[in-house]
């Protein structure tokens, strides 16, 4: 049965950020899962390795503002960024079985951009770092479509394992509808209607955290559900399907606060965003990821 989200918007006065002056909104994400804060995944003496294998979503949510958010609290940390864009799970198998170099690929650390390259294979970059985490994404379009899921999946996983350490984990990158305006023809599967495509999205979510081996979830799309039932609106996409610097900003949070457990509100690292905005962001993010049981 399909988990629609049902979402409280309360005004707070005098909220708890000094840094905001005005009265904003302070979201609580009402869900049928029980709250659980997200666990420390590395001692902070460690270096962070992950390899985050997806589309444009993947480039939203990590490249503008990931680094530097961990940059203020890891120590040293490695993040891959493997993308072709719009592409599903089954083209990465595709990709995967035929060596084919289809995929931009970027990797960066706490303090440089340690490699940029073009016409990629999955393979070199599964071989280019020891990754602790290896994260995985469904196209859009698909993303609330279980049984693309269950087509290439299985397959892409063992053939990862097969390379990755043995000790390394699968992260599930969960993404963002369309905007309710946008009348692209990869919204008619769901009716054009952005509530459909986000109940499916939650229950795909739930079945693949349940039926593969993920052993964390980054709710990038929970966080931008809340996101836009805040004063942030649908300020948060630039074109009705990718985001904007605002949305970018709260997706990322969602990653930082996945990835190493803190809470994503204290975050002071601010791009040159308005700080009201900053905060909304901040308090989707972490609502995002503690209203999921990781």
């Amino acid at each position: 049965m399909r988990k629609y989200l049902s979402i409280l918007l309360i005004l707070a006065l005098g909220w708890a950020f000094a840094s905001c002056s005005n009265d904003i909104i302070e979201l609580e994400a009402l869900s049928k899962r029980p709250a659980k804060a997200a666990v420390h995944t590395y001692s902070r003496s460690d270096t962070l390795r992950v390899l985050v294998v997806g589309n444009s979503y993947a480039c939203n949510a990590v490249d503008s503002y990931l680094q530097d958010m961990l940059a203020s609290t890891v120590e040293h940390f490695v993040i891959g960024r493997l993308h072709k864009g719009s592409c599903s799970l089954a083209m990465h198998l595709n990709y995967a079985e035929t060596d084919e170099p289809a995929y931009n690929y970027r990797k960066y650390s706490e303090d440089s951009v340690l490699l940029r390259q073009d016409e990629c294979t999955l393979a070199e970059a599964i071989a280019d770092e020891r990754w602790a985490w290896v994260s995985l994404q469904q196209y859009s379009k698909e993303s609330g479509q279980y049984e693309t899921y269950q087509a290439s999946l299985p397959a892409l996983m063992q053939w990862l394992r097969l390379r990755i350490c043995d000790d390394s984990q699968f992260i599930w990158h969960q993404t963002w509808t369309y905007s309710p305006e946008y009348e692209g023809s990869v919204f008619e599967p769901y009716g054009y209607d952005a509530d459909a495509m986000w109940g499916a999205i939650e229950d795909a979510t739930e079945s693949v955290m349940r039926d593969y081996e993920f052993a964390r979830l980054v709710p990038c799309g929970l966080t931008i559900e809340l996101a836009k039932q805040s004063a942030l609106g649908l300020s948060v996409y630039s074109d009705g399907r990718h985001l904007s610097s605002i949305g970018c900003y709260a997706a990322a949070a969602t990653w930082y606060e996945a990835l190493t457990g803190e809470d994503a509100r204290e975050l002071e690292y601010n791009p040159g965003l308005n700080e009201d905005e900053r905060q909304l962001a901040l308090a989707a993010a972490h609502q995002g990821v503690v209203s999921y049981e990781l």
